[in-house]
Parts: C-alpha cells; sequence; structure tokens
C-alpha cells in the first residue's frame, strides 16, 4: 500500500525566503518562491493584458515585456502598480524601467524559480499564438464577433419595441414647418392614400 504525500509535507512549510532591497529611499521586498496558482494567474495576466489587436487577438511583444515586468513586481514585490491612468501607468513604468527598478527586483527573484517562471510563459505563449492561428481560435474569434452583434441587434429591438409611429410623425410634422424636410415618414391609410 502506498503512503500518502501528506506524510511528506507534515511539520514543513514552503520555503520563501524575502529578500529586501532598496530603490530611491524605499525598501522593496521581493520573494524568492511564488506558489504555482500564482504563477498560473502571472502568466494569463500578462498574456490577457498584452492583446493590443482585437481582431486579429495577437500578442504585441513590447506588451508582452512590458506586462511581465509590471507582473513581476506586482506578484512577487510588497509594491503594486495600480496606477489607472494610462499616460501616468505608462511614465510610471518608463522612469522605473530607465531607473534600473525592473532589473532591481529580477536580483531578489532566485535564478531557478526566474527561469522556471520565464519557461512557463514562453510556453503559453506559444500555445496562445498557436491556437488564435488555428482554425478553432477562427472560429471562435467569429463566434464573438457574432454573438457581440447578436448582442447590439437584439438591444436595438429592445429599443425598437416600444416605439411609436405617432410620436415620430409628430416630430417629423414639426421638422417639416421649421424647413427640415429631408427624411419625413409617410404612412398610408387604409385606402392606399398618403
Amino acid at each position: 500500500m502506498k503512503k500518502t504525500v501528506s506524510n511528506l509535507t507534515k511539520d514543513l512549510k514552503v520555503i520563501d525566503e524575502i529578500l529586501t532591497l532598496e530603490f530611491n529611499g524605499e525598501k522593496i521586498e521581493v520573494s524568492g518562491y511564488l506558489p504555482i496558482e500564482k504563477k498560473y494567474q502571472l502568466v494569463n495576466w500578462v498574456i490577457s493584458q498584452s492583446r493590443r489587436n482585437s481582431v486579429t487577438n495577437h500578442l504585441n511583444r513590447l506588451d508582452l515585456e512590458k506586462k511581465f515586468d509590471i507582473a513581476l513586481v506586482n506578484y512577487y514585490t510588497n509594491y503594486k502598480f495600480d496606477i489607472v491612468n494610462k499616460e501616468e501607468y505608462n511614465k510610471a513604468y518608463d522612469i522605473l524601467n530607465t531607473n534600473g527598478f525592473f532589473d532591481l527586483v529580477l536580483t531578489g527573484i532566485p535564478e531557478q524559480e526566474y527561469n522556471k517562471l520565464v519557461k512557463i510563459m514562453e510556453e503559453e505563449i506559444s500555445k496562445d499564438q498557436v491556437y488564435h492561428n488555428s482554425v478553432a481560435g477562427s472560429i471562435n474569434k467569429l463566434l464573438d464577433k457574432f454573438n457581440n452583434n447578436l448582442e447590439s441587434a437584439n438591444k436595438a429591438l429592445e429599443t425598437l419595441k416600444d416605439f411609436d409611429i405617432e410620436k415620430y410623425e409628430n416630430v417629423a410634422t414639426i421638422a417639416d414647418k421649421m424647413g427640415i424636410s429631408n427624411n419625413k415618414v409617410v404612412k398610408l391609410d387604409t385606402k392606399g392614400k398618403e
């Protein structure tokens, strides 16, 4: 009979050494290990945030690099990139990048941990690109567009459900009297006269 792995983990904890670094007078705590579920979240966040072209869904290499740097800060340090304004967000990124902040954060992440994360990221990007270039990816893209258009059409129909032609005719009559008579609604009576 096999034993449970719980026997191996009893009295043990996840080893996560925190390295404290300094940047611009601030203490930066960098975690040496990210739990596997958090790695998964980090990778998915980077990929989902790196699509600039909603038509092709292709990933943007510059966005991948930027979002990866930002994700390392958000997931491995005691700081969070939480700027909402896009211009300020990009400016903060450029300031931190040119002043070596992201390189400093990397010095706090053990090489084996970082290499494993990069390998996972590269594999997921590759799978994502293969999927989006596949027939299944193309079909899903088409279905998403169809569903979005269908939702828009349904909203338009819902708006028109209570459309009152009499009210529109009154507006058209007033517009006609004001000299705005380009698009007048014509209603035929039951005898076929205008």
